[in-house]
């Protein structure tokens, strides 16, 4: 190699490294998309949040920890923007903040998922089949979702702020109690439900795997309510069928038609028979 070709090469070299990677904002993608700090003030469904008294607050109000997924509403595949936490808890509404990454404009419109762990990477999931039928952890599996659009957008200081967003329950909430031919309440260790059109045991991409759902009961040294997020095939008034083990093994079964249509809040007294 002569000098003047290696000298021409290594002008090549440095003025690729100026132009290109030596020379650009890791913040910033080809197409503009860089990293916003951002804030949005979510409302949990007030359908779901209804007062049925203090204990049942747990469905309605944010608590510590929880985290809402943000999608790019006008992307045709599943894009996530990044995840948003919240700032304060004890209330219906609730302030959210965080980064997300994306090329933003006035006109811009978000879907926001919660919790986060409905997005799961290319595909939006609801998985009803770990629940433990306690208060306490029912909010896990109130996957719901609303629509949002740009309130304020700062390029110069990267800031984002979308306006207000009201969730909307993918599923009901039920709080189920059981008794027997008596009225005697019955302690459940396991409860199994079907129903005539089919219980969704999983969502992914809005198609649904049906059969029975069943709860090991985290309180089951109790006779309290059993809470159940529960997708149903129909959303009008269903046949369900439930099976119950208690404590001491002793089985029960029964059935019971009501309406478990999305975005609301059941609750069912339900009597079963000794098997």
């Amino acid at each position: 190699m002569t000098k003047k070709t290696f000298f021409y090469s290594a002008a090549l070299l440095l003025s690729a490294c100026f132009f290109g990677a030596c020379g650009g904002d890791d913040d910033d993608d080809s197409d503009g998309s860089k990293n916003y700090t951002t804030s949005v003030t979510v409302e949990k469904s007030a359908n779901v949040a209804q007062d049925f008294g203090t204990d049942d607050l747990s469905i309605g109000y944010w608590k510590s920890g929880e985290a809402i997924a943000v999608l790019d509403k006008n992307a045709t595949t599943v894009k996530s923007l990044g995840t948003l936490s919240v700032q304060s808890t004890g209330s219906r509404d609730a302030k959210f903040k965080g980064t997300l990454r994306g090329l933003f404009t006035s006109s811009s419109s978000f879907t926001i998922y919660s919790p986060s762990s409905a997005v799961n990477g290319s595909n939006i999931t609801y998985t009803y089949t770990d629940q433990d039928g306690t208060i306490s952890k029912i909010y896990k599996f109130d996957y719901a979702k609303a629509t949002a659009t740009s309130k304020l957008v700062q390029d110069n200081a990267n800031n984002l702020e979308i306006n207000t967003a009201t969730l909307a329950s993918e599923q009901a909430i039920c709080k189920f109690s059981f008794v027997d031919e008596n009225g005697n309440k019955i302690k459940v260790n396991i409860l199994g439900i079907t129903s005539a059109s089919g219980v969704a045991k999983e969502v992914v991409n809005g198609q649904a795997s049906t059969g029975k759902l069943t709860i090991t009961n985290g309180n089951s040294d109790k006779d309290d309510p059993i809470y159940v997020a529960i997708k149903n095939t129909k959303s009008t008034s269903d046949t369900f069928t439930f099976n119950v083990t208690t404590p001491d093994s002793k089985s029960y079964i029964g059935t019971a038609t009501f309406a478990c249509a999305p975005n609301t809040f059941v609750n069912k007294s339900v009597t079963l028979t000794e098997e």
